[in-house]
């Protein structure tokens, strides 16, 4: 079959233009990319069809270079030390420490 990039394409062509097993598997993985949709109506073969050229932008955005990582590295949370962390003394010091700075001023 001749893929142009304007032609619009069902369930069937779609699983087998993505490699997939499916009808179902080509919708939830087109659902998945965000891929436009365009629903024809209800009828003899009429209903959902996709665009190819949008299914093929939706891959390239996946499409990745080797050695680059999948998902950006989450920044890991600098803990903020609350001073009801702190052991009771410790809190008692601190406070009166911040009471006597006001004091001298």
């Amino acid at each position: 079959m001749d893929w142009s990039p304007r032609m619009l394409i069902g369930a069937t062509d779609a699983a087998r233009y993505l490699g997939l097993k499916s009808e179902d598997a080509a919708k939830r993985q087109l659902a998945k990319l965000r891929v436009p949709v365009v629903n024809l109506g209800r009828g003899r073969g009429l209903g959902l069809r996709w665009r190819i050229q949008d299914i093929d932008e939706a891959m390239e955005i996946l499409r990745q270079t080797p050695g680059e990582p999948q998902k950006p590295a989450r920044k890991k949370k600098q803990h903020v030390q609350d001073i009801f962390d702190l052991p009771v003394r410790e809190q008692a010091r601190r406070f009166t420490d911040l009471t006597d700075t006001r004091r001298t001023q």
